[in-house]
C-alpha cells in the first residue's frame, strides 16, 4: 500500500477521535456554513428501491440504473457502527458510531430520507455535520458529517428526499461520515453529546456474500486483568477467565476495490458455546451491536467493555496494521443479552467462571478439557463459526 495512503488512514483516525472526544458543548459553533457545496440542480429519483431501504447519499437523484450499479460496485465503507476505534492511550478509545463511506472530496451529498434541518454544527473547515430530522418528531435523524453544507440552506428548512445537502469535504481519508441518531430529553441537535446512535445497516443495500474471519485459537485473560492464560499443548484456566476472540469482517464493500485497503469492520452479532465431551453446557449472547444505543456516556468504559486494547494485543502496532485490522472482543463480558444495561458498564463483572458451583455444591465445570465455540454474523447474516480447546483445572 502507497505511503501516502497509510498517512491519510492514520491522519483520518486521529481526526475522527477529535471530532467526537474533542469537542464539548461550548464549542461547537453553528453557521449556515461555507460556500463550495457542489450542489447541482434537483432531479427526480430514477431507481425504485424496496421498502425500507433508502438510497445512499451520494446517489444523485437521476442516477439511472446503470450509473446505480456501478455506484453499487464502488462503494467501499472503511469503518462502521460498533467499530473499535483508538488511539495510544485506552482514555481515548470509541465505539465508531456510523457508516464511513470512503467518497471524494466535492462529492455531492443528498437528503436520504425527508426532513426538517435543525442544525448546522461543527469545527471547520472539515468537521461540518448537517442534522435532518425526521418528519414524523420522534426524535431520529440522519446526520452528515464531513461536508461543506449547501450555503442555500437554512435552519427550519424542510427538505424533500434528494435535496442537495453540500458536499464532501475531509482532510485525510477522504469519506462521509453518517449516522443515524435519535436526539436524548432536552437535549439539543447542535451538541453531539445530547444525542444516541444505532447501526444504519438496514436501512440500506448491500452487496456481500463474505463470512466474518475469527481468528483461533482464542485468547483466555484472568478477569479484568492483562494477566494472559499461558499454552503448552493446551492451555489451561482456572478462576474467573476472559474469553477474547479477534474478529474482522471483510467482503466486497468493506475494502477498496482498487488497492484493497480495509476488510476490518465490525461485526454485527457475537455468540458463544461451551461444550465439555461433546455436551453443550450453555450458549450466550455476546454482543449485538444491531440493537445497541451508543453516546458518549461512560463512553471508554462501554468500548472497555467489549474490547481489549490493541496495543496490549500487539505492542508492536504500527500504522499499516489498520489494514485488515482484527478486533479482539473479550466475549464473555457479557450478561447474556447483548446489549448493555444500566449499572453494568465499567464494572466487567461477567465472566466464565470455572470454579462455579451449583445448588448442591456440585462443580459446574469440572476439571477437564472443553470446546468454546464462537459464532458471529455481518449485517448481511453472513455466518462464521470457530472454536479452540481449552483445558480447566481448578486445582
Amino acid at each position: 500500500m502507497p505511503n501516502s495512503i497509510k498517512f491519510k488512514v492514520c491522519y483520518s483516525l486521529t481526526a475522527f477521535i477529535f471530532l467526537l472526544l474533542g469537542c464539548s458543548k461550548d464549542d461547537m459553533k453553528t453557521s449556515d456554513g461555507p460556500n463550495q457545496s457542489g450542489c447541482q440542480e434537483p432531479a427526480p429519483y430514477q431507481v425504485n428501491f424496496p421498502d425500507g431501504k433508502l438510497p445512499w447519499p451520494h446517489h444523485a437523484p437521476g442516477l439511472d440504473e446503470a450509473g446505480y450499479q456501478e455506484l453499487q460496485d464502488q462503494l467501499w465503507i472503511i469503518n462502521n457502527f460498533g467499530q473499535y476505534q483508538c488511539g495510544d492511550s485506552q482514555d481515548g478509545c470509541y465505539f465508531h458510531d456510523g457508516l464511513d463511506i470512503v467518497l471524494e472530496n466535492g462529492t455531492p451529498i443528498y437528503v436520504i430520507e425527508p426532513g426538517i434541518l435543525k442544525a448546522i454544527a461543527g469545527n471547520g473547515p472539515y468537521y461540518w455535520s448537517v442534522v435532518v430530522e425526521d418528519m414524523d418528531g420522534l426524535g431520529g435523524a440522519w446526520i452528515y458529517t464531513h461536508i461543506t453544507p449547501n450555503p442555500a440552506l437554512k435552519v427550519g428548512d424542510n427538505l424533500p428526499k434528494g435535496a442537495c445537502l453540500g458536499a464532501v469535504s475531509f482532510q485525510g481519508l477522504e469519506h462521509l461520515h453518517l449516522s443515524r441518531a435519535y436526539l436524548l430529553e432536552g437535549g439539543a441537535w447542535n451538541r453531539f453529546s445530547d444525542w444516541s446512535t444505532v447501526s444504519p445497516d438496514d436501512y440500506f443495500i448491500y452487496t456481500d456474500h463474505s463470512p466474518p474471519v475469527i481468528e483461533a485459537p482464542f485468547y483466555f485473560f484472568r478477569n479484568n486483568f492483562p494477566d494472559r492464560f499461558t499454552r503448552s499443548d493446551t492451555t489451561t484456566v482456572n478462576g474467573e477467565v476472559d474469553i477474547v476472540v479477534g474478529i474482522r469482517d471483510p467482503g466486497q464493500y468493506a475494502h477498496s476495490q482498487s488497492t484493497l485497503y480495509g476488510d476490518r469492520l465490525c461485526v454485527k452479532r457475537i455468540e458463544y458455546e461451551i461444550y465439555r465431551e461433546g455436551e453443550l453446557l450453555e450458549r450466550r449472547i455476546a454482543f449485538d451491536f444491531n440493537r445497541m444505543q451508543l453516546n458518549r456516556e461512560n463512553l471508554a468504559d462501554k468500548v472497555a467493555t467489549v474490547f481489549k486494547f490493541h496495543l496490549e494485543m500487539n505492542p508492536s502496532f504500527m500504522v499499516e496494521d489498520w489494514n485488515r485490522f482484527v478486533s479482539h472482543y473479550i466475549i464473555t463480558n457479557s450478561n447474556g443479552s447483548g446489549i448493555f444495561e444500566p449499572g453494568e458498564v465499567g464494572d466487567k463483572q461477567y465472566s466464565w467462571k470455572t470454579n462455579a458451583l451449583d445448588e448442591a455444591g456440585e462443580s459446574l465445570y469440572p476439571n477437564g478439557l472443553y470446546t468454546i465455540r464462537v459464532y458471529a454474523w455481518d449485517n448481511r447474516d453472513n455466518e462464521a463459526v470457530a472454536e479452540s480447546l481449552v483445558l480447566v483445572d481448578n486445582d
